[in-house]
């Protein structure tokens, strides 16, 4: 009877869970009601509204939206390769992304990946080569500050 309740109380607060997180994103989703728009929101165009994603300034845009669907799409992929017992061709998955794309978010967040895959079975040298690897990539994309003016 203990365990049957103890279930139950564990299902209820799940779902209580899961609702919390429902609304929750509904409420950030949503577009602010009327007179609420902070500075910069006047005159009707919000940070969410017709052509948000459209616009290239800072990195975003569809290109930011479709960097984060290919990091969904990985990670969903390489649990789905390690559902199978396929750690390799998870590890190739993230080798063919680094040989197919020069985006930096793309390569950091397949090293990242790739390196927690080669730690799974506590082989951390080669985790350490990947991650250098990638610490030496980003650190070729800063640029040097400019030389100061004689």
């Amino acid at each position: 009877m203990q365990l049957r309740k103890s279930k139950l109380t564990l299902a209820l607060g799940a779902l209580l869970a899961l609702g919390l997180v429902g609304a929750g994103g509904y409420a950030l989703a949503a577009p602010p009601a009327p007179g609420m728009q902070g500075p910069g929101m006047a005159s009707g165009h919000d940070q969410w509204g017709h052509g948000a994603w459209n616009h290239g300034k800072h990195g975003h845009g569809r290109g930011m939206q479709a960097r984060f669907a290919a990091m969904r799409d990985m990670r969903v992929l390489q649990h789905l390769y390690l559902a199978q017992g396929h750690r390799g061709a998870a590890e190739a998955m993230y080798h063919d992304v680094l040989a197919h794309t020069q985006n930096p978010g793309l390569r950091n967040f397949a090293y990242g990946q790739l390196a927690r895959l080669q730690m799974m079975p506590t082989d951390t040298g080669a985790a350490i080569a990947t991650l250098r690897k990638a610490l030496d990539e980003n650190l070729q994309q800063i640029k040097p500050p400019p030389a100061p003016a004689s």
